[in-house]
This record gives C-alpha cells, sequence and structure tokens, in this order.
C-alpha cells in the first residue's frame, strides 16, 4: 500500500496493536461490564512485548490481532445461538486469516472444540450449522499455503522440521 519501505511494512503494526486493544475493551465489557473492559484494554497495553509488537511488523502481531478477533467473533455467535448469525462464518474467516499470518493460530480451533465440548450448554453446536460452516470457512483459507508447499517439495515442513529439531530424532 506504502510501498517496500519501512513505513510500508510497519503501517499496520499500530492499527493491529489498536485493533486488539479495542476488541478486548469490547469482549471484557461485553462479559462483565465497563470497568473490566477498560481494565482489560489498560492490562494489554502494560505489556513491553505488547507495545512492541505494535511498533514492529512481525507476524505475531498480526496473529494475536486476528486470535482475538476470532475469540470474540466466536462468543457473538453462541450469544445468538440456536440462530445461525454471520459471527461463524466470520469466525472461520477470521481464524483463517490468522492461520495465514501464523499457522499455530489453527490451535484455536482445538481451543473451540474444547470450549464446545466441555461446556454441557454448547455441545449442542456440534449438531447445529454453525460450527461446520466455520470449519468450511477455515478450510478455504488453508487452500493457499497447501497449494504453495505442495509447488514447492512442502520447504514449510522441512523449515518446521529443522527449526523444532525433529530431524534429529528423540533422545533420552
Amino acid at each position: 500500500l506504502f510501498g517496500v519501505n519501512e513505513f510500508g511494512v510497519r503501517f499496520l503494526s499500530p492499527l493491529c496493536g489498536l485493533g486488539t486493544s479495542l476488541l478486548l475493551f469490547s469482549f471484557g465489557r461485553r462479559l462483565y461490564g465497563e470497568s473490566v473492559g477498560i481494565w482489560t484494554a489498560v492490562m494489554i497495553n502494560l505489556l513491553p512485548i505488547f507495545n512492541v509488537g505494535s511498533l514492529v511488523m512481525t507476524i505475531d502481531t498480526l496473529s494475536i490481532f486476528f486470535w482475538t478477533a476470532s475469540l470474540y467473533t466466536f462468543w457473538l455467535a453462541l450469544e445468538r445461538s440456536p440462530d445461525f448469525s454471520k459471527w461463524w462464518p466470520a469466525t472461520g474467516a477470521l481464524i483463517g486469516l490468522g492461520f495465514l499470518s501464523k499457522y499455530t493460530n489453527a490451535m484455536e480451533l482445538v481451543s473451540i472444540l474444547l470450549i464446545l465440548a466441555v461446556t454441557r450448554k454448547f455441545r449442542r453446536e456440534f449438531r447445529r450449522p454453525g460450527f461446520w460452516t466455520m470449519l468450511a470457512v477455515f478450510s478455504i483459507f488453508t487452500l493457499p499455503p497447501i497449494i504453495w508447499n505442495a509447488q514447492h517439495d512442502w520447504v514449510t515442513l522441512e523449515h518446521l522440521e529443522d527449526r523444532g529439531g525433529l530431524h534429529k530424532g528423540f533422545t533420552i
């Protein structure tokens, strides 16, 4: 948008920090009231690593923003249950965008599965279209990395294997 320069690369970082703060404020206020919303936003902004991430562009800045946004939309979807709402596919899209930022964002699906499985009143969501729509929308976002990796000899898997030390095997 602003070219290949420092400003162009870092432009979104403070916006993601602001967005994350506003989402946490709104979520805290929705669940527990105005003061909790304010304190939630204040506390996230007191974390030095959050502030650094809001200045320099890393994958974590995007990852945290999309994780927070998808958590919020997931909650909005649950609030509207049993009716199907736009928040289910929105959650899938936000988790998908987070996944494109950092693959570990897919682990949010595990969190959602656990919330739905462990909480009795939410188990019924497995029988409704919202949950499955969320998964379908998310799966669309997995296609670009899968296609790219297939065309490039699965270099990402090799990289992750090397970074994780998995090529060395397990030793005791």
